[in-house]
């Protein structure tokens, strides 16, 4: 825990040895566990289930990178602070890349952690080997699970029986689930570790990237934030900071187009399609229903209000935004900063007019 100072982990401050005791001086979390809030109101907020679910992701990538792998991540081990920020706690059965028992190999060999959390290759036999960073991935599929639904995927009192759910891998999706985070779930709950999720790839997912601002680790002279170029590390590329947006330039309400992102998806200067013909005569909620194919009614409710509120009230006017905006970054950007709409139905329907 010394090798790690992170604003999502609780941190170990110092060691003090007497000639009977040794204490452990940490950080004080008073928020309680995670566990406790599930259990007190089920499943959490999404945006709330989101905020935490990024929280955990740049912590354990942060121990990833210094070649420390948690293998026991579960809700118990996970504080929430006063400020309702997530703190990883309880490394007892973390592990070092190549220390005891590895052979100086990434492979490890002590099958550990909590049976409802654990991936199936520690429950098959880790006398073979096993990725620790893939294991945490498992784990952080299973949190995620647990934290939009408020039960556990995979759920028995007899250990045998539970141990058979886990290596079946069937996941049983509620109806009411959104797309995004199913499929998320989906790709950390493989059964093959070769294929599951990568943390790294978790950054990049959709549903991950929704109002996501990156961990501040500057301390480190590695903070994780806003560029798409390699540094040369093993850091993911194309991090993003409200969605690819560009996180710095002013509001586009005056008309202003403002710095494009670049290689973003419709990349600036170009025409925007004109559908002002094939919605002539439609209300904007028409439009809206079509740029959120699937979603459900009160979310377009919601967004119809937020254009009307800055009277954006028809699809012509749409097009007028379209058309200054030129790109479908910028028009993103427009719509995530004046009726403040999330990022990812911001981009759906800029791609309306830029495809």
């Amino acid at each position: 825990m010394k090798a790690l100072n992170h604003q999502n982990i609780v941190n170990l401050r110092e060691v003090l040895a007497s000639k009977t005791k040794l204490y452990i001086v940490m950080d004080l979390v008073r928020g309680g566990e995670l566990f406790d809030m599930i259990e007190r109101q089920g499943e959490l907020d999404e945006a709330l289930a989101r905020k935490y679910f990024q929280q955990l992701i740049d912590g354990i990538y942060y121990c990833h990178r210094r070649g420390v792998c948690h293998r026991d991540l579960k809700p118990e081990n996970l504080l929430v602070d006063e400020k309702g920020s997530l703190k990883i706690t309880d490394f007892g059965v973390s592990s070092m890349r190549g220390g005891a028992g590895g052979g100086g190999s990434d492979l490890l060999y002590t099958a550990c952690g909590t049976p409802y959390y654990c991936a199936p290759e520690i429950i098959s036999g880790a006398e073979e080997g096993y990725s620790g960073v893939k294991i945490d991935a498992w784990s952080c599929g299973i949190i995620l699970y647990l934290l939009l639904t408020g039960t556990l995927p995979f759920q028995h009192d007899d250990m045998p029986r539970l141990y058979e759910l886990i290596n079946a891998c069937k996941v049983p999706y509620p109806p009411w689930m959104g797309g995004d985070a199913k499929d998320l779930i989906s790709r950390l709950l493989v059964k093959d570790p070769t294929q599951r999720y990568s943390l790294e790839d978790v950054m990049k997912h959709p549903w991950f990237l929704v109002d996501y601002v990156a961990a501040n680790t500057s301390t480190h002279s590695e903070r994780l934030g806003g560029s798409t170029e390699s540094d040369g590390s093993d850091r993911p590329k194309h991090r993003t900071r409200k969605n690819s947006t560009n996180s710095g330039g002013g509001s586009a309400a005056s008309g202003s187009t403002g710095d494009s992102v670049a290689g973003g998806a419709g990349g600036s200067g170009r025409r925007a399609a004109n559908l002002t013909a094939k919605y002539e005569g439609r209300d904007l909620e028409d439009f809206v229903k079509d740029a959120l194919a699937g979603k459900p009614q009160r979310k377009i409710d919601v967004i119809v209000q937020r254009l009307e509120d800055i009277d954006v009230d028809c699809v012509d006017d749409m097009q007028v935004v379209a058309d200054t905006m030129g790109g479908a970054d910028k028009m993103t950007k427009w719509l995530v900063d004046n009726p403040k709409i999330p990022a990812i139905t911001a981009m759906r329907i800029a791609r309306m007019f830029f495809g």
